[in-house]
């Protein structure tokens, strides 16, 4: 074998095991700890990603469709679509605050829903910049509701995903708007 292809099994090799040392570390943070620590680590997750379902009742209205959250350091990008594929529109919002979107969003819902804070909620736990009221589970190790700006959030149930137990069912609830998301697949590195 050629020093070339010696040194690119080499990095290739590196990064395969850095990935893996990552999602280890993570998880290992995660486990045996209580839930303070717990909270710290996941708001402190810049990057995941999740596909699901979401559906909205506002007033006596309603509607479902596809969801899926791409969250970078650098900010979110979050893609509705309609029931078979019709209409869809993005959210794009930067690290800034600046978000490309939520006026289209909030003539849909009828109400604005508070974006950076669901960055947080998705991952169940409340945003740490506002104060919040917590309800922790029996075991103590993940939130079953969670108030926060006048918004109820209910998580129901959770999934373990690389050794991090994640929300796959919530409900947030305001005065009468109701938003379930329900999350088929996470990607947390």
């Amino acid at each position: 074998m050629s020093s070339v292809w010696r040194l690119v099994f080499g990095l290739v090799l590196c990064v395969i095991v850095a990935g893996c040392v990552t999602t280890s570390k993570l998880s290992d943070k995660l486990s045996n700890t209580d839930w303070s620590s717990r909270r710290v680590t996941l708001q402190g997750i810049k990057r995941f990603e999740f596909q699901g379902r979401v559906a909205v009742i506002a007033s006596e209205e309603g509607f479902s469709g596809g969801l899926q959250w791409v969250q970078r350091s650098d900010g979110s990008h979050i893609e509705l679509e309609g029931p078979l594929g019709l209409g869809s529109f993005q959210i794009n919002i930067q690290k800034s605050g600046l978000v490309e979107g939520q006026d289209q969003l909030e003539r849909q819902l009828g109400i604005a829903l508070p974006l950076a804070s669901l960055r947080y909620w998705v991952l169940g736990v409340p945003d740490p910049q506002l104060p919040s009221e917590e309800t922790l589970a029996v075991n103590a190790m993940h939130l079953i509701a969670l108030n926060q700006l006048g918004w109820v959030v209910s998580f129901s149930n959770y999934r373990t995903t690389n050794g991090i137990n994640l929300p796959s069912r919530l409900e947030v609830l305001r005065d009468s708007f109701k938003l379930r998301l329900v999350i088929s697949h996470w990607q947390v590195p």
